[in-house]
């Protein structure tokens, strides 16, 4: 989807809402569950009513979800710093954003005036940015316990968390040291990968220009 540079801010946002209705009518229990056991069986993660769980209730039509869809908000967490960049991006291409404390991650979206009210999805899938590999670095190291327990809490969630790293050069500057701390390399990768196994989190490396656009 990322890919195809002729789709517009507005349609790659209702790519993500047909991905979203596919998820929840074409999904069944079992498939699911065979996929993340853990996650499904969890009963907290069963009881709570995320965005997705709400848009199964109330059986959403596409035309109903394609509606919603352009009047999709983005989340922006209040605890984000140094972000001007993708708020600009998000002004300037009229996609429309509010600030509010989120539970974990630092961007997330609603669909607001929905049946019902409005329908949050911050515990179905969150995007966690990182300014630079210094900052990820900090939070890999002398961080690393609250980073994990917030990781922890999205999982116990069943949330989708999307780590995105500013920094274009992605796992060619790690392996090279091609940042400003003393974590060796080696460890930086180790700990990435045991993020992207333990949490299943899904790891993206991105120029901090195209980062709205992500």
């Amino acid at each position: 989807m990322a890919k195809n540079s002729e789709l517009t801010d507005k349609q790659r946002l209702s790519c993500v809402a047909a991905k979203t209705y596919r998820k929840v009518y074409g999904m069944a229990y079992d498939i699911a569950l065979e996929a993340d056991p853990r996650m499904l069986r969890n009963v907290k993660v069963k009881s709570e009513r995320g965005g997705i769980q709400r848009m199964r209730q109330y059986k959403f039509s596409v035309e109903e979800i394609k509606k919603l869809t352009k009047s999709m908000v983005i989340l922006v967490d209040s605890r984000e710093k140094k972000n001007f960049h993708i708020l600009d991006y998000f002004r300037k291409q009229k996609i429309a954003y509010k600030v509010e404390k989120l539970e974990y991650g630092d961007y997330s979206f609603m669909l607001p005036a929905a049946a019902g009210g409005d329908i949050f999805f911050h515990r179905d899938c969150v995007v966690e940015r990182k300014a630079s590999l210094e900052e990820l670095s900090g939070n890999l190291t002398g961080e690393r316990e609250r980073f994990e327990k917030e990781f922890l809490k999205a999982g116990n969630d069943g949330c989708k968390v999307y780590l995105m790293i500013e920094a274009p050069g992605g796992y060619s500057d790690i392996i090279g040291h091609k940042y400003r701390t003393e974590f060796t390399p080696a460890a930086y990768m180790a700990s990435l990968k045991t993020f992207e196994h333990r949490f299943d989190a899904n790891i993206q490396f991105i120029s901090p220009e195209y980062a709205g656009y992500y």
